[in-house]
This record gives C-alpha cells, sequence and structure tokens, in this order.
C-alpha cells in the first residue's frame, strides 16, 4: 500500500511534453501558444497575467469536473487566487481541499480544459 502511495505522488508533477502526449486531445505548442497570447495580452507583469489566465479560465472552465489529485478522485468545485498561484477547490469523502491547479490531472473532454493546459505551460516557463 505504501508503494502505491509513493507512486500515486509522482504523477501529478509531469512535464508539458509528457502531460502533452498522454491527452487523447493533443493540442499542439502554436495552439498553446495563440491561448498564452490572447491570456496576457496587454500585461505587464505576472501579476497581471495571472488575472489574464483567471478571466480565461473563468469564462471558459465548467465546474464542476472529475479530476485526480495524488492519484485519488475528486470533484473540482471552484477555483481561487492564493499566494500568486491559481488553485482550485476540490471535495472528496465530504472534506474539500485546495490544491494548485497545475498539480491535477482530468479527462481531456472537460469543457475549457485548453485553458488549463495554457496556464500550465505558461506557469512552467514555456512561454
Amino acid at each position: 500500500m505504501q508503494f502505491e502511495f509513493l507512486f500515486a505522488i509522482i504523477i501529478p508533477f509531469q512535464d508539458s511534453d509528457t502531460r502533452q502526449k498522454n491527452m487523447t486531445k493533443q493540442i499542439t505548442s502554436e495552439k498553446l501558444d495563440e491561448l498564452i497570447e490572447e491570456a496576457i495580452v496587454d500585461c505587464h507583469d505576472d501579476e497581471e497575467c495571472l488575472m489574464g489566465f483567471w478571466n480565461m479560465l473563468e469564462e471558459n472552465l465548467v465546474f464542476p469536473f472529475s479530476a485526480k489529485v495524488i492519484g485519488e478522485e475528486m470533484m473540482i468545485t471552484d477555483m481561487i487566487e492564493k499566494n500568486g498561484q491559481i488553485k482550485v477547490v476540490g471535495e472528496r469523502k465530504g472534506k474539500k481541499y485546495t490544491v494548485n491547479i497545475t498539480d491535477i490531472e482530468y479527462n481531456d473532454d472537460i469543457k475549457g480544459s485548453e485553458w488549463i493546459e495554457a496556464y500550465k505551460s505558461w506557469n512552467e516557463g514555456r512561454w
């Protein structure tokens, strides 16, 4: 049981190239660049860029949706900004958890999931 738990911790920390390969609906680098550009157009600093992504995620991402965090299934119900990061609120077995949006695994048929990928890519410094 301990081994399974340790293995699950590794999964959310895949780099963007590995995550891209694992998605059924591939998002090209060009499409990611377009989304990032749309989110951060006219931004002058990281805080403004964060708010640009916040707005795009808020407009396009449909809650609730199912996701995994460290291998455990939970229902993602909301999004918050905390300490300069976009986080999601998830519920599992009656308890609420707050995790970075970059640490969730989800099915790519979630409406607006391309914006999560764009934010992850920008947040990793790829852009």
